[in-house]
């Protein structure tokens, strides 16, 4: 393995927005090629005609981040974003509201500070005496101050796992205020909180995830006659998308176990 991408058969299309055409935004044949864009290095995409510059556009945050090395990436991202120890203590407090302070000392050593005690804790160590939630959360929550702050987009798989849908739907919230939100950053995460759906005021910004021969993606708005009046979340449950478990699956398993 190693760290090299390479870019190849790239397409950058244009289009002139215009307030009043909002709906045909994703009208594919609108759209015009960008052709004469020079000449760039080898290990330079296209896509720097469009960005000019280099900056942070998107953060991935997988499902599976954990382990020791989760507080280096913390406190990285607070000294590369500039994130205060003010913020990291409230964002510390809603994960856990025992713990009054965590700073660093060194790669591998961190001084925490509890309601009833003050002491230093390696990596390995603090791991096992935080949760994995508090872990994770700390992190994905201070990624996400620093995407509202620089305004880059935070990418999340499977948004809901070891969160409570609250902290979830807080996220969401930050995102849609604008008074937060003030360099227009984008949240985009996967989830199985089909309740989550419900606090969407549209269908353009959700897709559909199947599976057949292929996994492939369908638009809520383009794809599915769904009703905006209607809960998305009960569209989910009474399988209109068709992304419900097999009910003869589920007997084929319980006949099995029963014998």
């Amino acid at each position: 393995m190693t760290n090299q991408e390479s870019f190849g058969n790239e397409h950058i299309y244009r289009k002139q927005y215009f307030k009043t055409n909002l709906k045909e935004i994703y009208g594919r044949d609108t759209y015009e090629e960008m052709t004469d864009l020079g000449d760039l290095p080898e290990d330079t995409s296209n896509i720097f005609f469009v960005l000019k510059k280099k900056q942070t556009r998107a953060v991935f945050f997988d499902s599976y981040s954990g382990g020791p090395d989760t507080y280096q990436l913390l406190f990285k991202t607070l000294k590369n974003y500039d994130i205060g120890a003010e913020v990291l203590a409230r964002i510390i407090k809603i994960f856990d509201e025992n713990i009054r302070e965590i700073t660093r000392l060194d790669d591998h050593n961190y001084r925490i500070v509890t309601e009833n005690e003050d002491r230093v804790m390696s990596d390995t160590q603090l791991v096992y005496f935080l949760s994995s939630g508090t872990t994770k959360g700390i992190l994905l929550y201070t990624l996400m101050v620093a995407s509202l702050k620089e305004g880059f987009d935070l990418l999340i798989d499977e948004v809901e796992s070891h969160f409570h849908k609250t902290l979830v739907e807080n996220m969401i919230s930050l995102y849609k205020d604008k008074a937060v939100n003030r360099h227009q950053a984008t949240i985009v995460f996967t989830t199985h909180y089909c309740e989550i759906l419900n606090l969407m005021g549209r269908q353009d910004n959700i897709w559909i995830c199947n599976a057949n021969s292929h996994i492939h993606l369908s638009n809520m708005y383009e794809d599915y006659q769904i009703r905006p009046v209607l809960l998305k979340s009960k569209q989910y449950y009474n399988n209109a998308f068709k992304t419900a478990v097999n009910y003869e699956d589920l007997m084929a398993l319980k006949k099995v176990l029963k014998k």
